[in-house]
């Protein structure tokens, strides 16, 4: 699989697997809203499909499991619907770290702080079933 951006990722990280994707959206956001530590969101590790529209990929309506969010991706400097250009099919999937913000005017939001540089092949979004949590240091 590919890895992080160079200088991105959190090289010691210890991530703790959360529940399956196959969840329902329900469980997922359940989950996402509880992991939290001293009151602030804990940082995430998800498999995330983005859709393409008739003008192109859309940070709107992204998916994490059953669970649609919209992707705020201003700390990535090249956006993630801009690095989904590389992909053919008619979803583009990549493996991202950030933290879930919750609802947002009625829509959740998950913020993207690091993205892998390229797409992730069919089989390595296959072969992601869990998303993941960073543990304690």
């Amino acid at each position: 699989m590919s890895t992080m951006k160079l200088g991105a990722s959190t090289p010691n990280a210890a991530w703790e697997r959360g529940p399956a994707l196959t969840s329902s959206a329900n469980a997922l956001v359940t989950w996402f809203e509880a992991q939290t530590q001293n009151g602030k969101p804990r940082m995430t590790r998800v498999p995330m499909g983005l859709n393409k529209g008739v003008a192109g990929w859309s940070t709107n309506g992204a998916n994490i499991g059953a669970t649609r969010v919209h992707v705020n991706d201003a700390a990535l400097g090249i956006g993630i619907a801009m690095r989904a250009n590389a992909c053919t099919d008619a979803t583009c999937a990549f493996l991202v770290e950030g933290w879930w913000r919750g609802a947002v005017d009625g829509t959740y939001e998950y913020e993207i702080r690091r993205a892998l540089a390229s797409p992730l092949t069919a089989a390595e979004f296959a072969a992601i079933t869990h998303v993941e949590v960073e543990g304690a240091r």
